[in-house]
């Protein structure tokens, strides 16, 4: 008998591990701000804010993330940058899909 786990591979990755937020707290070299239910700007802010909403699980999310870390810098002073991490929490991701973020991957 044999005893493989599957099919795997090295380049694969484990897709069950969560992976590393795409924007960490206090990330070097960013000043994109982490957002979540909890810590969520609304009508009172005095700031204008432009939001990513993500799936840190989705590979077309982590491609984006270059993008918008140059487009956080880009724009710096002029408005703040929020990302909120769809998948960090059952109750994040409610929160995004009651925003209309399309939580498919």
């Amino acid at each position: 008998g044999g005893g493989g786990s599957g099919r795997g591979g090295s380049s694969g990755g484990g897709q069950r591990r969560p992976s590393p937020d795409l924007f960490p707290k206090n990330a070097p070299g960013s000043g994109v701000i982490p957002l979540g239910k909890a810590k969520f700007p609304d009508a009172s802010s005095k700031y204008l804010w432009i939001i990513a909403f993500y799936l840190n699980s989705s590979d077309k999310c982590q491609a984006m993330k270059g993008d918008f870390v140059k487009f956080e810098a880009a724009a710096k002073g002029t408005f703040k940058i929020g990302a909120m991490n769809c998948d960090r929490s059952p109750a994040d991701l409610e929160f995004c899909k009651k925003h209309g973020m399309d939580t498919r991957h």
